[in-house]
């Protein structure tokens, strides 16, 4: 099975609780899915899967002893240990690289001391082509013991704006745990951004999630979830603060489609005198992921979010507490070139509405990648 040659043990077993009731009812089918779920380390379904074989189908002597010799393991996966390493190339163009204001007019001050004011030309939009790379690395270690660790690497260098140009580094770990029907997921990170050439942004985020045991048909999930967050800005510390954040899940798994909503809300706490103070928000998310042809992948996704400042945003200049919606459609397609490269195409509209006007803008992206899996 694809998850499990991936390290993938909870998707394993999802997909073998899934095929249990349409295997064929012979003691070699049942046999293939004993071993799986030993080989999972799922030792009491295995041998209740051995003791049915034994008394349900008489095996031959082959059989009996492909049985034995599995029970002499006792269901104990050797520690793996296995990198996954891609690497991605990109070329792209973006309408909007230095999110200019739509709007390019607007007002400070009220009654008679309101001023009408326009936005300078290097604050409108202006697009640019733009080269990026990235580098994701993890390594995987087996579900009962260990941890997954990975690491990200993305720059982006554009052909004009180079004081726009980004750097980051993400590093972090996961781990997995199972409380009686509970599967438990939990995760840090650490990251570090750049823009223009200098430090950017520094943060440190730890998340956990549930998968709810519920009486949900088969291929449905329910998952519940939450993280904090901690972000730094080297040189506009009036940002710095905390965001907490808590979300569910609900996925719907088919051979040749899987769909996902997701829901949450979001606070977020400024630590020094920000503009507007803390905020609020919550956000909704549909994407859907499907097979165009038989190695023809596609991916679509909706998201929609909204943050709400607690604060006027500048008193006696701004009298508004800044309001926030931003929605983002995404289309990618994957075409496999090789059997460890694949042509990667992806279309991004982004429209950011604000009720402050010089924050508000719009931006569309195309961009073509070529992407190695090690």
């Amino acid at each position: 099975m694809q998850a499990l040659a991936e390290g993938r043990e909870s998707d394993a077993r999802d997909a073998l609780n899934q095929l249990r009731n349409k295997i064929p009812d012979s003691a070699g089918a049942w046999l293939d899915l004993a071993i799986l779920h030993c080989s999972l380390g799922d030792q009491a379904i295995a041998e209740a899967l051995f003791t049915e074989i034994e008394s349900r189908f008489s095996p031959p002597a082959a059989i009996l002893e492909i049985i034995a010799l599995q029970r002499a393991t006792q269901c104990k996966p050797a520690a793996m240990k296995r990198r996954r390493t891609s690497l991605q190339i990109t070329r792209g163009y973006d309408s909007n690289a230095n999110q200019g204001a739509s709007n390019p007019n607007f007002s400070i001050g009220s009654g008679i001391n309101r001023i009408e004011l326009t936005v300078q030309p290097a604050f409108q939009p202006i697009s640019d082509q733009y080269a990026a790379i990235s580098i994701d690395s993890r390594e995987k270690r087996s579900s009962s013991k260990g941890y997954d660790s990975f690491i990200k690497l993305r720059l982006r260098s554009y052909d004009t704006l180079s004081h726009l140009d980004t750097g980051a580094l993400i590093a972090g770990l996961e781990e997995g745990w199972q409380v009686n029907d509970w599967k438990f997921e939990g995760s840090a990170t650490a990251g570090f951004t750049s823009l223009g050439g200098k430090p950017y942004m520094y943060q440190m985020q730890v998340q956990a999630n549930a998968l709810v045991p519920t009486p949900l048909p088969a291929g449905w999930s329910f998952v519940v979830g939450g993280g904090l967050a901690r972000s730094h800005y080297a040189e506009l510390s009036s940002s710095d603060g905390y965001i907490l954040e808590s979300w569910t899940s609900l996925r719907k798994r088919r051979p040749n489609i899987e769909w996902q909503f997701n829901a949450g809300a979001m606070h977020d706490k400024a630590i020094n005198r920000r503009p507007g103070g803390n905020r609020s928000g919550v956000f909704g998310v549909i994407s859907v992921h499907f097979k165009v042809a038989s190695d023809i992948e596609a991916e679509m996704s909706w998201q929609q979010q909204r943050w709400l400042s607690k604060e006027r945003y500048a008193p006696g200049l701004i009298d508004i507490r800044r309001d926030q919606a931003s929605a983002l459609f995404t289309t990618t397609a994957s075409i496999p070139l090789t059997k460890n490269s694949f042509f990667i195409t992806e279309i991004q509209a982004l429209k950011n509405r604000e009720n402050i006007s010089i924050f508000g803008y719009e931006s569309t992206v195309l961009q073509f990648s070529w992407q190695y899996r090690l």
